[in-house]
């Protein structure tokens, strides 16, 4: 009698009934941006798998795709790098955008408080509703 390997593709609407993350859907764990934790599934289980969709949007494309049945937890290392140096780099991109943006709102504000008289009788006018 020959082993016959049946090999488990995951959709969107498929459940977890293992782990940490027990009884939850595959969309639920997208939604959460879990997508380190749903790399490693498809890395570490060698008769999981999950729909071409799916593996795009964590991020694994055709170079960092396996063969199935079978397990690869280097790929999964090589992958976790590679993402966490993108995201580092686009995460330092946009706070130096946010400093920009900041700065340029205290020049503005600055102009305008400057712009803005503070003598008696204006503050007396403003005070009494005029």
């Amino acid at each position: 009698m020959s082993d016959v390997i049946k090999l488990r593709k995951l959709s969107r609407k498929s459940v977890i009934d293992f782990g940490m993350n027990e009884g939850l859907r595959i969309q639920d764990l997208l939604n959460l941006r879990k997508y380190r934790q749903l790399r490693y599934i498809y890395y570490a289980y060698s008769k999981l798998s999950f729909l071409d969709d799916i593996l795009e949007e964590i991020g694994i494309t055709e170079d960092f795709k396996i063969n199935k049945p079978g397990k690869d937890l280097e790929m999964n290392k090589k992958i976790n790098k590679c993402k966490d140096e993108i995201s580092f780099g686009l995460t330092k991109h946009i706070r130096k955008l946010q400093v920009k943006k900041q700065n340029r709102r205290d020049r503005v504000l600055k102009r305008v408080a400057s712009n803005i008289k503070f003598s008696k009788a204006n503050l007396t006018r403003k005070n009494q509703g005029h």
